[in-house]
């Protein structure tokens, strides 16, 4: 079932956007959030970022990383989790096997940035976020 309440004021707000992050969800559970659907609505010089859904568990590190990367070639995604994840293996990255911690959603939006060619944190911020003394609404 789609959660979306307002279809066409969703719609117009895709149509309008210059960029689109998702995740690709099952038609049957999100009429907006796959490709397929984006691209036929989408402006045509509206940017698509992908990233993978995030599941990973330490306690099966290798298992957890071929699975995602499979997800990743699966869904042709432009975020890599995966190579975040591989990059800084010796840290605790995930809250639960289904919850990033604020480090690695950071480490996502600086790939984000990069890709958009626009400024991430300071590097004053980024340690005021990485410490928590910042709320941003993100699981510290």
């Amino acid at each position: 079932m789609n959660s979306i309440t307002d279809y066409e004021a969703s719609l117009e707000k895709i149509t309008i956007s210059d960029v689109i992050i998702f995740q690709e969800i099952n038609k049957k559970k999100s009429s907006f959030s796959n490709e397929e659907t984006l691209q036929q609505i989408k402006k045509s010089s509206c940017t698509l970022i992908k990233f993978p859904s995030i599941f990973f568990h330490y306690d099966c590190y290798d298992k957890s990383l071929i699975e995602l990367q499979n997800r990743e070639t699966i869904n042709n995604v432009t975020i890599q989790v995966s190579q975040i994840i591989n990059k800084y293996k010796t840290k605790i990255l995930m809250h639960t096997y289904n919850h990033p911690n604020i480090f690695l959603y950071l480490e996502i939006l600086k790939e984000i940035c990069t890709l958009l060619n626009i400024d991430f944190f300071t590097k004053e911020e980024y340690s005021k976020l990485i410490d928590n003394k910042v709320d941003i609404g993100l699981p510290g």
